[in-house]
This record gives C-alpha cells, structure tokens and sequence, in this order.
C-alpha cells in the first residue's frame, strides 16, 4: 500500500492521509465524500512499491528515433543492431507483423535500451534522493531523461523480445 497526500472537490476540507494501491484520484474522500482531484505519494527510503509507471506516459522524443534510423542505415537498408541483418520497412519507416491473435499491426520498429537496460536505468533513477523528494514533474521528467539517454539501438522486434535481458 502506498500513502497518499490527498485533496478534494471540498473547499473546507483540509488536506488529508489516505493509503491504498494505486492513485486515489476520481475516488471519494472519506472526510466528505467529495471527489478526489490531487493526490501525491509519499515516499519513503525504502518504498519501492509506487512507481510513476514501467513505461507508461513515457514516450520518445521526435529526434532519438530519426538519429538512430540514420547511424543503422547502410547502403539503404536499416540493419537490426542485435542480429545485423536487415529490418524491412515500409516507405513510412513502419514494419508489419501478424500477432498470434492474427491480427495485422503496422509500427516503428522497436528502440532497445541497453547498457543498462530499461529497469536497471529506472531503478537507478528511483534510488535518487533527487527524485523521491521532487514533484510529480521533477519525477515524470527525470525518467524521461532516462528513458531516452543512450546508450539505445533499433532492432527487429523478434531480436528484441528474445534477446537476454540485463546489462550487456
């Protein structure tokens, strides 16, 4: 259970504790039965149990994809960094694949977080005092940060699924 610093719809409720999993926000205040519309975590030392996400809200920013599309180019082809062989794109830079539900998915090929991998950037990050102590904000842009640092690489999807996770 993570605890919260809740505030209400209620103009004369004073900001209050709650613990529960996840956010509190669209829920009720148990004071006065007024909607939940801010809520922040309060983090200990030793909480891991909160994180702002795995992935979730964090996106690539518009120039990282491009960089890496450009350095993986050669003579025309974009070349898988795990298996070296070539990955196939369309003419809007986008692979399609059949999922097991047989269902046709067109998108970017997949950008690999290596050395570190993705949970060991993100628990590197979680450990700072920096960030335990900042703002929703401070947080959200720290893992940002993290999320689109290199090292990175582009890769076929089946290469990046079955690759050995980890630090390499």
């Amino acid at each position: 259970m993570t605890e919260w610093t809740i505030e209400c719809s209620d103009e004369d409720c004073e900001v209050c504790e709650m613990k529960c999993k996840g956010s509190p926000v669209g829920r009720t205040c148990s004071e006065t039965g007024a909607d939940i519309v801010r809520a922040t975590p309060i983090r200990s030392d030793g909480d891991r149990t909160f994180s702002l996400s795995n992935r979730a809200g964090l996106r690539w920013r518009t120039h990282v994809r491009g960089s890496l599309m450009k350095g993986q180019t050669i003579g025309g082809k974009l070349i898988c960094a795990i298996c070296r062989k070539p990955i196939d794109i369309d003419d809007a830079g986008k692979i399609t694949y059949t999922s097991k539900s047989g269902r046709l998915h067109r998108e970017a090929p997949p950008i690999d977080h290596y050395g570190p991998d993705w949970r060991h950037r993100k628990r590197k990050v979680e450990r700072d005092p920096v960030y335990r102590h900042g703002g929703v904000q401070k947080q959200s842009k720290m893992l940002m940060n993290a999320y689109n640092a290199m090292p990175l690489r582009i890769t076929h999807r089946h290469c990046n699924l079955s690759r050995p996770k980890g630090d390499e």
